[in-house]
């Protein structure tokens, strides 16, 4: 069978100061680094990263809770970046 990535569609409702933060964000990104994203990729891969901070079966987690874990991975991917 092969292996498919699943895609789900998320609605957002933003004002216009969320999305001029997301279009900022992706312009950032462009001059810093070369990376043209869209903010449809920026609300992506942040959606994807949420995903990655909860276990299996796990829906919700304190603000305290998120914040440590999101600190966590941060640390790793820079000692990640660091090593290599």
């Amino acid at each position: 069978m092969e292996n498919k990535r699943l895609k789900q569609k998320i609605a957002t409702c933003l004002i216009n100061e969320d999305l001029n933060f997301f279009e900022e964000f992706a312009e950032k990104g462009w001059f810093s680094a070369g990376i043209r994203l869209t903010r449809q990729q920026v609300i992506q891969g942040l959606v994807n990263f949420m995903l990655e901070m909860l276990a299996p079966g796990e829906t919700t987690l304190s603000k305290q809770e998120l914040k440590r874990r999101i600190l966590k991975k941060i640390r790793e991917v820079s000692y990640n970046e660091r090593s290599s």
